[in-house]
């Protein structure tokens, strides 16, 4: 078999047989671009350099399927001492340079069964608009013969109802045309005839049969394009109707590639390389420098701006959108290759303030099946920054927010939760939504102290010797007492020594204890090593110095210990001048606020009926205008689906055993999941209808799902029960008379606030109910008072209480019995959230030390700092009437564990 090519005087090769390259066909006697001999571009398979020159770079090698569109060698001085290799069925369009300047550092780089390119997508319409993908008045003739050129007066017809493209059409890796409703498409395939120096009609047409019709030929690769409509269609018409190519892909536009990783080689392997943009006038060199490598994933990139470093190693992602923008001044960071490392995920999406700072430094971050719409990592010491099998889709409406005070939500390593930062290397705590804890004044980890008594202080001191065993360095001083063991420097605070002594040195050790740093005299605490030992003296550093005497001033080290933070989630909350240090949790009842991005859609529309399922519905119909979830989704009475901008969405609810109940039509705003739904399906179209929708406008479009706080109920009367669960305040809750609420008497508690009048009932104790709302019958009226956890009377405006209480009287009054309770029909709504609220009379609340657990609808009301641990759930309220293990407790005492010295 003879040669796929030879190379003529001129040094270009020239096709000696037709080759069927991906980039279309390759008719025998086409002339490529320049190479230096036959090892650059192999004599087997279809492999092809359409355009360029690669004589002057012996790295580059083309081999098996590749296809390379135009290389454009540039004239910066390059490393040619590397390998630059595209094989397998590698598909590059448009024009390209993969290059390493002299003064750059070597990267070879391997390019395998991938696709990269500029891609568009794009309107069509009248080419004064320079957006547009360019249209004139006419149609192309369909009966040609193959070989007629496009710009012949054979090839190209008058026609009033048709309009036809000026630019050649070029197919990329998925290419669409979008034809609107009431229009007709043609597809006319194509060649470049090489003899005649332009594009060429193949014979072959094709009609555009469904309203997003995929373009695709086993030999060729571009083509040209008429719509048609009657009686009369004009580009500008068809620019007004929104028809559209996507993914037609640059042929012109310059892809400058700079391969850079530290590693040596940079590999795309069975991957895609998108950089994308909606403006067929594009100008804007593309420069990209590359670090890590893609197996077998998808990336996007946006075209705002011309260079980009997307640096990270990804792995079988299929779909990242890397739009992260770093200066220049990371090219030299030694982590570049893994800034970002994922795999096995369905989205990543990498935008501003993803990853920065002290997180790349350290190593970067990874992240394993995980989906990310959108996220904020920041270097976390504690809990390393690899994240697994987390769906952050349940965490990014308030990423960013600073509303907790001195606290900035990023994401965490628990779905669902915020992790809270201040600016520093640790993570303080972890919230489900800004309101567990934006009233309260603060949230820190563990203030832990270490006393330097008889069992950590000893005479002597340490000597400098580096290298040596800290142990071997203690050296006899009557003038120096010195620390007995190490300590973790971590969360370690630079001690404050009472008056007339001082700290004398600080010795470094690693994680052998070997000393590797000695600082004399310091002022702070260095953070290079593991742990330390320090030694003291006093403010006259000859005076002589016993152990005992310094034991006896009682000094100690501050060790923050950043291992135990705050939680607060669900429906828990912290009230106003509350300081939460350490580990202190508290869980109510679940927050969940799911966003569902592209990865949860599918193109087409539904053919809804009662008793069917959302896969025999999901027909796919009107996939141009309609998208809908790849799946249903459990929901609760009383939750919420929004959608926000110009869009719209149809809510079809399902029953136990997932057959549809009924649908919602269509909407904007906000739906509530109504009585009896199980399931929940969801459909995505424009507001107005019928336009053009893509996976683009699904993060536009923002549809999110808020699950309801489950609600207690109190009531009087049976006949208002709704829910087993629904508490029944019978007679024995209730006792005749009332209780005074003037402000002379805010303070007192509950008891001695009560007073006899015989036409009120009044509640006999408060009811731990915060944030209640109450509904009484006609003819009854009712007023409420707040109290703290130790019944005292609050201010009316008091936010954040304890518990409440209530009168009931007749309207006009007279004279009422506990058992005319059940008339009043007296309704209290609440939602049960265990609380943390600072007492009356007191401005601050504080808790370190102690380990706190806090569930259902629990209060505790009193400050701590001391060890042990307290549990508090039910309704068990816990105040400063606590003595000795007792608690305030409406379920039994069973509510309480409290196990403190």
């Amino acid at each position: 078999m003879g040669k796929k090519y030879s190379i003529n005087s001129a040094g270009r090769i020239v096709a000696e047989r037709d080759i069927y390259s991906l980039g279309g066909l390759i008719v025998k006697g086409s002339v490529g671009g320049s190479v230096k001999d036959e090892t650059q571009l192999s004599q087997e398979g279809e492999c092809w350099l359409n355009a360029g020159d690669i004589s002057n770079r012996p790295d580059i090698v083309i081999k098996d399927n590749a296809y390379i569109g135009e290389f454009f060698p540039g004239e910066n001085p390059v490393h040619t001492d590397i390998i630059t290799e595209f094989s397998g069925n590698t598909k590059i369009p448009g024009k390209v340079s993969f290059r390493c300047f002299t003064a750059d550092a070597k990267a070879n780089t391997f390019i395998k069964d991938s696709f990269i390119g500029i891609t568009m997508d794009v309107v069509c319409g009248p080419a004064t608009n320079t957006k547009n993908f360019p249209m004139e008045q006419g149609r192309y003739n369909q009966d040609a013969p193959k070989g007629t050129l496009f710009t012949s007066s054979t090839m190209k017809l008058d026609a009033e109802n048709f309009v036809r493209n000026t630019a050649t059409l070029r197919i990329g890796k998925d290419t669409y045309v979008y034809t609107p409703q009431g229009f007709n498409a043609r597809i006319y395939w194509a060649y470049y005839d090489f003899a005649k120096g332009a594009i060429a009609y193949a014979g072959e047409t094709e009609v555009c049969n469904t309203n997003i019709y995929r373009l695709s030929h086993p030999v060729y690769n571009i083509c040209m394009i008429a719509f048609a409509k009657n009686p009369t269609l004009t580009p500008a018409e068809l620019e007004a109707a929104g028809a559209r190519i996507l993914g037609h892909v640059s042929g012109s536009l310059l892809m400058d590639l700079r391969p850079e990783s530290v590693s040596g080689d940079y590999v795309m392997d069975n991957s895609s390389f998108i950089m994308n943009t909606d403006n067929f006038g594009l100008g804007t060199v593309q420069l990209r420098f590359l670090a890590g490598g893609l197996y077998n994933t998808n990336m996007y990139m946006k075209t705002d701006r011309q260079d980009y470093k997307p640096y990270g190693t990804f792995r079988n992602v299929e779909r990242l959108e890397y739009n992260q923008y770093f200066a220049d001044i990371h090219r030299g960071n030694v982590n570049r290759d893994h800034y970002i490392m994922a795999s096995d995920s369905p989205l990543v999406r990498i935008g501003d303030s993803f990853v920065s700072g002290s997180l790349i430094n350290s190593g970067g971050l990874t992240l394993r099946r995980c989906v990310v719409p959108k996220g904020i990592f920041k270097n976390d010491v504690i809990d390393g920054n690899t994240y697994e099998d987390i769906d952050f889709s349940y965490a990014t409406e308030f990423l960013g927010n600073t509303e907790v005070p001195n606290r900035t939500l990023v994401s965490s390593h628990k779905q669902g939760l915020y992790s809270m930062w201040a600016n520093s290397d640790v993570l303080l705590g972890r919230v489900s939504y800004p309101d567990n804890a934006k009233n309260s004044t603060g949230l820190t980890e563990n203030h832990e102290t270490i006393m330097l008594d008889g069992d950590m202080i000893e005479s002597g001191t340490y000597a400098g010797d580096i290298g040596k065993a800290y142990e071997a360095n203690k050296i006899p001083a009557t003038n120096r007492v010195r620390m007995i063991r190490p300590v973790a420097t971590s969360g370690s605070v630079f001690p404050n020594i009472p008056g007339g002594y001082a700290v004398r040195a600080v010795h470094y050790l690693d994680e052998s204890f070997i000393l590797r740093k000695a600082v004399e005299n310091p002022t702070i605490m260095e953070s290079e090593f593991p742990f330390y030992v320090m030694s003291f003296q006093k403010t006259d550093p000859n005076a002589n110095l016993p152990a005992s005497e310094f034991v006896s001033k009682n000094a100690y080290l501050n060790v923050n210990n950043y291992t135990k933070v705050p939680e607060i989630t669900g429906s828990a909350y912290l009230g106003a001048g509350v300081i939460v240090r350490g580990d202190v949790q508290l869980h109510g009842d679940p927050y969940v606020n799911r966003v569902f991005d592209i990865n949860e859609w599918d193109r087409g529309g539904l053919n809804t009926a009662p008793g069917l399922t959302w896969d025999v519905m999901k027909d796919g119909r009107n996939s141009d205008v309609r998208m809908t979830t790849k799946s249903i989704y459990p929901v609760n009475p009383g939750d919420t689906i929004s959608v926000s901008g110009a869009y719209r969405i149809l809510l079809c609810w399902f029953n136990e055993d997932r057959k549809l109940m009924s649908d919602t039509g269509w909407n904007d705003g906000t739906l509530t999941v109504p009585a009896n739904v199980h399931y929940v399906g969801i459909a995505l179209s424009t507001k107005p209808d019928l336009k053009f929708i893509d996976f683009s406008d699904v993060p536009l479009a923002g549809v999110k799902y808020l699950r309801a706080f489950k609600k207690r109920r109190y009531i009087t009367n049976e006949l208002d029960q709704k829910s087993p669960e629904d508490i029944l305040l019978a007679d024995y809750y209730w006792e005749q008379g009332a209780f005074y609420t003037d402000t002379g008497r805010v303070g007192r508690p509950y008891n001695d606030i009560k007073y006899t009048q015989s036409d009120r009932l009044r509640l006999s104790k408060p009811l731990p109910a915060g944030n209640a709302t109450l509904t009484v019958a006609n003819y009854w009226e009712y007023a409420m008072a707040k109290f703290d956890a130790g019944t005292r009377l609050l201010e009316s405006s008091s936010e954040g209480y304890s518990m409440v209480s209530m009168t009931l009287r007749k309207a006009p009054p007279v004279t009422v019995n506990p058992s005319d309770a059940k008339d009043a029909r007296l309704v209290i709504t609440c939602i049960p959230q265990p609380r943390i609220i600072v007492p009356y009379g007191s401005n601050t609340l504080n808790i370190n030390g102690v380990k706190i657990r806090m569930y259902d609808n629990a209060v505790l009301s009193r400050n701590f700092n001391q060890e042990g641990s307290i549990t508090l759930q039910g309704d068990a309220v816990m105040g400063y009437d606590f003595d000795s293990g007792a608690c305030l407790c409406s379920n039994g005492h069973d509510d309480a564990i409290i196990k403190l010295p």
